[in-house]
């Protein structure tokens, strides 16, 4: 499932960043059951899944720039890769167990 975020909505309720982008971002790609309803908060090793998001960024600075236009935090005060790591954390390890099970 893909979700956006059209910013200036967001942003009339939430405190954003000044000069949060005026135009739709990714929220997140979630993983969905069969039925269609989004997972998340699945169990599993997440104590070194920050560590991961890390790694893979510090090795890929253009896949961080490129996320940060597609995908920012637009809460005042937000950091990037402390928003990435909590998605990943809530509906990637879902994926990750999703992706297991078809193997």
């Amino acid at each position: 499932m893909m979700y956006v975020l059209e910013p200036p909505i967001y942003c009339t309720i939430n405190r954003c960043e000044p000069g949060a982008m005026k135009r739709f971002s990714v929220h997140g790609l979630w993983p969905a059951d069969v039925r269609g309803k989004s997972l998340n908060n699945c169990p599993g090793p997440s104590t070194d899944e920050d560590k991961k998001v890390d790694t893979m960024l510090d090795m890929d600075k253009t896949l961080e720039a490129d996320l940060g236009v597609i995908w920012p935090n637009l809460e005042y005060g937000g950091i990037n890769r402390n928003f990435w790591k909590y998605q990943w954390e809530k509906h990637g390890l879902c994926s990750v167990q999703s992706l297991s099970l078809m193997d």
